[in-house]
């Protein structure tokens, strides 16, 4: 047996203690970039221990384009009860969804709406890294008009074409779910208009307020 088989037997063991496990799955990151094979998280990945499924969704995310073999897995993970495993799904996302994975794309959308700040916020991090063809595409496949609307104006909003006054009006909206979709607009313009994510600094929801100051000091 290999040492990332032993790790990932370890991170499957509902008996081992949180620390060894968290000790296991840094471990195990050496070996899959020592050449181990990410296809053999989906032991991880299909476990019914949440907290072994949630080692496999960071290490899944940790391996950028070379966990696309496991997106057949990574997509339920969206759903997953955790709210671990569905910060850690959208994360992986980023790294090796096209636009032919419109339905998942969706899905990491949606998730601005999550009942998890942890999960919103990364959801409106996907919102500001994903590309603008993958963005536009995810935004088509929402079944759900009041999620669609927002998300096909903010794949709109590009570098070359934006609506400036449009994306100060809905920074300034009382509703949540409209300024994030401004906030997300003013973190992908940033090398175009500075100005806008300054004001996304000031929008009334807390949580978003927050997330743009961050962005502004790192951007």
């Amino acid at each position: 047996m290999r040492p990332g088989d032993k790790l990932i037997e370890k991170i499957r063991d509902g008996d081992t203690s949180a620390g060894a496990r968290d000790k296991a799955t840094s471990y195990l990151l050496h070996e899959l970039g020592k050449g181990y094979p990410p296809r053999n998280l989906a032991r991880l990945l299909t476990s019914d221990n949440p907290d072994a499924v949630e080692a496999g969704a960071w290490l899944l995310a940790e391996q950028g384009r070379h966990g696309v073999e496991l997106r057949h897995l990574a997509v339920p993970l969206l759903g997953h009860p955790a709210e671990g495993v569905r910060f850690w799904a959208i994360d992986s996302l980023v790294t090796w969804a096209t636009i032919e994975d419109a339905p998942a794309l969706a899905l990491a959308i949606a998730a601005v709406a999550d009942d998890s700040r942890a999960v919103r916020w990364k959801a409106l991090h996907f919102l500001t890294a994903t590309g603008p063809s993958e963005l536009a595409a995810g935004a088509a496949s929402l079944p759900d008009p009041a999620l669609r609307t927002p998300a096909l104006w903010l794949a709109g909003q590009n570098l070359g074409s934006f609506d400036r006054d449009g994306i100060l009006a809905r920074l300034g909206s009382p509703d949540p779910l409209t300024a994030t979709f401004a906030v997300a607009a003013a973190k992908r313009l940033i090398t175009m208009d500075r100005t806008l994510l300054e004001h996304a600094t000031r929008v009334a929801d807390d949580e978003l307020a927050r997330y743009a100051e961050r962005e502004l000091e790192t951007g």
